[in-house]
């Protein structure tokens, strides 16, 4: 891509994230299009209420002339994009403020209900780190699947994203440079010691139950593009 259509795409991005007060996740504006820039366009999409599937081609770093014209404010929003930006600002509201009611994990009610919408309590764990990382500036991604949705998708047959699964929940947040994310949602639940590309697990202790958390970045176990977060009940 061109600097000159780059740099427009940049400056673009940061005034929709200052306008939606995510100013922190604002870019140099330089018109190189590397990971941070990309994710910053992805955000902004996804605060415009662009579908799933523009999402999707904006994260492999493509843009039709149409995704283009409307990031850049040539080209208006379709009503369907207006709905999805409200719904997706209003969910966004009410997970940042649950996150900040509950303070910390000692703060999170949990209420033991196997499925929807409670998982046994693993929905009330997930909402909080949803709200933290939210917070930093990453979007909500795919959350709980159905098998014929997690298979035609590639998911792994044991995905805690499966709405099989009745104790856990799970959510992938879209983001190319998710490294310092996935390190300081670990750190805040208490892990010092997470690293990148490990399938490891640990448990946290949530209003007297015991939930197991994976934390996954890094493209060596196919994660490169995506934080993916999954809680689990487990005593």
């Amino acid at each position: 891509m061109k600097p000159g259509k780059a740099k427009r795409l940049q400056h673009a991005a940061n005034g929709i994230l200052g306008r939606r007060r995510f100013k922190w996740r604002k870019v140099k504006e330089d018109g190189e299009l590397g990971e941070r820039s990309w994710d910053a366009i992805h955000m902004a999409a996804w605060l415009l209420g662009f579908s799933d599937e523009q999402l999707a081609k904006i994260h492999r770093g493509k843009l039709t002339p149409h995704i283009e014209a409307v990031l850049l404010g040539k080209k208006p929003r379709s009503e369907e994009m207006k709905k999805r930006d409200i719904a997706r600002r209003d969910d966004a509201k009410r997970k940042r403020q649950k996150h900040k009611e509950a303070g910390t994990l000692g703060g999170i009610q949990v209420t033991l209900y196997p499925g929807e919408p409670h998982y046994n309590g693993s929905s009330e764990v997930l909402a909080y780190i949803e709200g933290f990382l939210l917070d930093r500036g990453l979007p909500l991604g795919s959350g709980k699947r159905t098998p014929a949705h997690n298979a035609a998708i590639g998911g792994s047959s044991t995905s805690d994203h499966l709405t099989t699964k009745t104790s856990t929940d799970a959510r992938d947040f879209p983001t190319f440079s998710g490294e310092d994310d996935a390190r300081a949602l670990a750190a805040n639940l208490g892990n010092t010691s997470w690293s990148p590309n490990s399938y490891a697990t640990f448990d946290i202790r949530v209003d007297g139950h015991t939930y197991r958390i994976q934390i996954l970045w890094g493209s060596g176990i196919g994660h490169g593009d995506h934080v993916h977060v999954g809680v689990s009940l487990v005593g």
